[in-house]
């Protein structure tokens, strides 16, 4: 079966190539050639990933063992993530996902935002705090890091 699939592609293309090159055709009339044109267009949507990781000395542990931000903070789990490219015009948000512990005691929270933008520059914004710029090459290879409490 899948013999027969083969020749019957390989009849169509021959068939297709006879069609694209302008020859007579069996019956004595003149196949009339054609062309298609394919463009491609480059996507400019790319999935960033986000670290923000809290200081030990800022570092509170919840209830149920699990850390979290100082209160005075503006930092901690579920706060808004909002990019805007070079025109101020918004491409990507996210929400903070939960803290982990870190190696050093601090607390790690991540987001994943999918940026739909060809633009070389980005401001990502978490929670309140003042939008930090990050260029489209870093945000695609290495992701957004901030630290709080770290020099």
């Amino acid at each position: 079966m899948n013999l027969a699939r083969f020749v019957l592609a390989a009849c169509a293309v021959g068939a297709l190539s006879a069609c694209s090159s302008g020859t007579t055709s069996s019956a004595g009339g003149t196949v009339s050639s054609s062309s298609v044109a394919v463009s491609t267009v480059a996507s400019s949507q790319f999935v960033m990933n986000g670290s923000i990781l809290v200081h030990p000395s800022i570092t509170i542990t919840e209830e149920d063992g699990s850390c979290d931000a100082h209160p005075r903070l503006p930092i901690s789990e579920r706060v808004f993530v909002s990019i805007s490219d070079e025109q101020n015009r918004k491409v990507g948000s996210a929400t903070v996902g939960d803290g982990a512990w870190y190696t050093d005691g601090g607390c790690l929270f991540r987001f994943t935002a999918t940026v739909d933008s060809p633009a070389s520059f980005f401001e990502v914004q978490v929670g309140s705090e003042d939008p930090i710029t990050i260029s489209r090459q870093d945000a695609i290879s290495r992701g957004f890091q901030v630290g709080y409490g770290y020099n």
